[in-house]
C-alpha cells in the first residue's frame, strides 16, 4: 500500500461487565487527534457481550462529545470468541478495511493507532501487531530491528501476537471464515482464540508485521495481582496453548513440544517446595507450574471455564 492509498478503521473494543475500565478507555480514545492518521476515516464500535444498557448508556453519554463517531452493538451469545466474530461481521458489513482491536481494559498511548497504520502503508502488511507495555516494561523492544522481532516460535504457534493492540485487514476475516467462523467459540471459555485465527490466518496467506512504537497500557491490578488470580491466568493460557499444540503441531516439533512438557512439569514441581518456603505466598514457581499443568490438561482435550467466572475478569 503506497501513502495515496488510504484507507479506513474501524476501532473494535469487545466488553462484557467492565464498565469502569470502559469508560477509563474511551476517556483516553476521545483526547486523540484521529486527523493526523494515514486514512480516510477512523470510528469505534463497542461490542457489549454482557447487555444490560449499562454501555449503551455510558456510549450515548460520550457519543455527544465524541469527535468520531462511536456505536455500540449487543452480542448476546456469551463468549469473547462470539464477541470478536461479531465486531468482525460488522467490519465486514460496513465495509471498514482495516480492524484495530483493543481490550476493554487497555489503555492506548495516543499514538497507537498512527504508528500502527504507518506501519501498514509502510509494508502493506495484513496484520500489524502492536507493543504493550506492563510495570516490568514493553513486551516487544521499541528498538528492535524487524529481524529481531519474532512473532512466531519455530513450532508454528504465535508468539508476541494476540487482539490486545492490533490492526487487522477485513479481507483476511473473509479468507478464514470458512470454517464456518472468524475467531473459534470452543476457545471462549478460556481464551486463545486470537491465537487460533493468527495461525489459520496466516495457511491463508496473511502478511504480519509488528509496530512496536504502537503501545498500550496493559492492566496488571484488580484479580490480575492476587495470588488466585496469576495461577488461573496461567492455567487457562497454558490450557489454550496445549489445544493449539494438539490442533497444529506436528512430528518432530510435537515430540520436542512434549518433551519440554514433560521437563517443565518436573522441573517446576521440584521447585515448589523450595520456592515456597522462600518466598511465601509470593513464589513464582506455583503460576509456572499453573501454565505447565493447563498446557498439558489442554493436549489431553480437558478446558479451564475462566471467562465465565466474573470474579477474574474483573
Amino acid at each position: 500500500m503506497t501513502q495515496d492509498k488510504q484507507m479506513n478503521i474501524l476501532v473494535a473494543i469487545c466488553t462484557a461487565n467492565r464498565s469502569h475500565y470502559l469508560t477509563l478507555l474511551l476517556g483516553r480514545l476521545t483526547e486523540i487527534n484521529f486527523g493526523a492518521i494515514p486514512c480516510t476515516g477512523v470510528s469505534i464500535l463497542i461490542v457489549d457481550n454482557a447487555p444490560s444498557g449499562e454501555v449503551a448508556t455510558l456510549c450515548n453519554k460520550i457519543s455527544q462529545t465524541s469527535k468520531v463517531r462511536l456505536d455500540v452493538v449487543e452480542e448476546r451469545a456469551p463468549g469473547i470468541s462470539e464477541a470478536r466474530n461479531r465486531a468482525a461481521r460488522e467490519a465486514i458489513d460496513r465495509k471498514f478495511d482495516f480492524v484495530a482491536f483493543l481490550d476493554d481494559d487497555d489503555l492506548p498511548d495516543h499514538d497507537w493507532l498512527y504508528h500502527l497504520s504507518q506501519k501498514q502503508v509502510e509494508t502493506d502488511a495484513d496484520i500489524v501487531m502492536g507493543n504493550r507495555r506492563t510495570p516490568s516494561g514493553c513486551v516487544i523492544d521499541p528498538e528492535a530491528s524487524d529481524n529481531e522481532i519474532r512473532l512466531w516460535k519455530r513450532n508454528g504457534l504465535p508468539n508476541l501476537l494476540s487482539t490486545c493492540n492490533v490492526l487487522i485487514r477485513t479481507r483476511i476475516f473473509e479468507d478464514v471464515s470458512q470454517a464456518g467462523y472468524i475467531f473459534n467459540p470452543f476457545f471462549s471459555p478460556m481464551g486463545g482464540e486470537d491465537a487460533d485465527f493468527f495461525i489459520r490466518s496466516k495457511r491463508a496467506g496473511a502478511r504480519f508485521t509488528s509496530s512496536p512504537l504502537s503501545c498500550i497500557q496493559f492492566r496488571t491490578e484488580g484479580a490480575r495481582s492476587t495470588t488466585y488470580g496469576r495461577i488461573m491466568r496461567k492455567l487457562k493460557a497454558g490450557c489454550s496453548q496445549g489445544h493449539l499444540a494438539r490442533k497444529y503441531i506436528d512430528g518432530a516439533y510435537l515430540a520436542l513440544w512434549l518433551g519440554e512438557s514433560m521437563w517443565r512439569l518436573f522441573r517446576d514441581s521440584l521447585l515448589l517446595a523450595p520456592d515456597f518456603i522462600i518466598r511465601g505466598r509470593s513464589a513464582r514457581s506455583i503460576p509456572k507450574l499453573a501454565w505447565t499443568i493447563g498446557s498439558i490438561w489442554g493436549f489431553l482435550g480437558g478446558r479451564v471455564d475462566y471467562y465465565t467466572n466474573p470474579n477474574l475478569t474483573r
